[in-house]
């Protein structure tokens, strides 16, 4: 009997290759998982520590990574419904699909301007694929200029006359000329009468 080597993490050389020093034969298959454990076994049947005949089959499991998708290099300038169309006939899933807008006059309203992974280039299976997509630029401002005519403060002393007139004022009071006369009272005289 022959005891079961580990070889989970190995890469799938290295495995086959302690296998068979152990007398044993390496039966291989791939499967598809995360990018963290690429290329290693990732299980072994049966498992470490077993006593089996010699010359006895291991199947050992090796991790191929994620599928790699190639982003649709005439993503640019298709709608977004396009685009859309074309990513998951190359393999994305629509969940996986993220679309932002970007308001610019330089691209058709509605279309693709870019994309993250970039046009031709290789996702993972299940990565995320944003899209950007053009909006158009806002219009200007207008700018309203209202001038204001310099009569007004005129027209509003002539509604308000009571603010606009000068006040009157009274006649300085004469005196009379038989006040002032030799400067005495009415019916005086400084004149000496002669004698």
């Amino acid at each position: 009997m022959v005891q079961v080597p580990a070889v989970t993490g190995m890469s799938e050389q290295g495995a086959s290759s302690i296998l068979r020093n152990a007398g044993l034969k390496a039966t291989v298959t791939h499967v598809r998982q995360g990018a963290d454990t690429t290329g290693q076994v990732i299980s072994q049947n049966p498992s470490d520590g077993s006593s089996v005949p010699a010359g006895s089959a291991v199947t050992i499991t090796v991790n191929d990574g994620p599928k790699k998708i190639t982003v649709p290099s005439d993503l640019v300038g298709m709608t977004e419904a396009n685009a859309r169309k074309a990513l998951v006939a190359a393999g994305f899933a629509d969940t996986d699909i993220n679309v932002t807008y970007q308001q610019t006059d330089s691209a058709t309203e509605g279309t693709v301007v870019s994309s993250t992974p970039n046009p031709g280039a290789q996702a993972s299976e299940g990565d995320t694929v944003t899209i950007v997509v053009a909006q158009a630029a806002p219009a200007p401002a207008t700018v309203t200029t209202t001038t204001t005519s310099s009569t007004q403060p005129d027209q509003q002393q002539s509604e308000n006359p009571a603010t606009s007139a000068p006040a009157s004022t009274a006649p300085a009071p004469t005196e009379s000329s038989s006040d002032t006369t030799n400067g005495g009272p009415t019916g005086g005289s400084s004149a000496n009468t002669p004698s």
